[in-house]
């Protein structure tokens, strides 16, 4: 619909009103069988070339491109900020950013969350803050 959406805008609409059409059922059914075979057949063009351009996926992990990411800095005792929560970046990382450093907050449609930095997800542990201003540390 996107390339035919300035025509559609218009077109679609006055094609339902002509056709006395008024639930949702009713237009998705004259969609289907009436108007987009009409205009399929009034605008559409072979293609230049008719091969098949898909390739195979192969080795991309879909689940780490179809995500969320946001940047976010270091802070001075190491702590990533997000959405109101805490995480730690641990030493036990092989290497460490350095406070201020940027870093990416990746979550995933599966709501999982990751933090990486020049690419490589570090080892965090989520600060768990009480409503008394204390903190407990969980692993995430």
């Amino acid at each position: 619909m996107e390339r035919n959406h300035a025509l559609d805008q218009d077109r679609l609409v006055k094609e339902l009103r002509l056709a006395g059409i008024s639930t949702r059922g009713e237009a998705n059914r004259f969609l289907e069988e009436t108007y987009l075979p009409a205009i399929n057949g009034k605008f559409s063009r072979p293609a230049a070339d008719p091969a098949d351009a898909h390739v195979p996926l192969g080795t991309v992990d879909l689940g780490e491109i179809l995500c969320f990411e946001h940047e976010r800095k270091v802070t001075n005792d190491y702590v990533v900020r997000f959405e109101c929560r805490l995480f730690q970046i641990l030493r036990t990382n092989k290497i460490l950013p350095r406070p201020k450093d940027q870093v990416v907050v990746r979550i995933r449609l599966d709501g999982s969350l990751s933090i990486l930095w020049k690419g490589k997800a570090l080892l965090v542990e989520e600060i768990q803050i009480s409503k008394k201003g204390q903190s407990d540390s969980h692993a995430a």
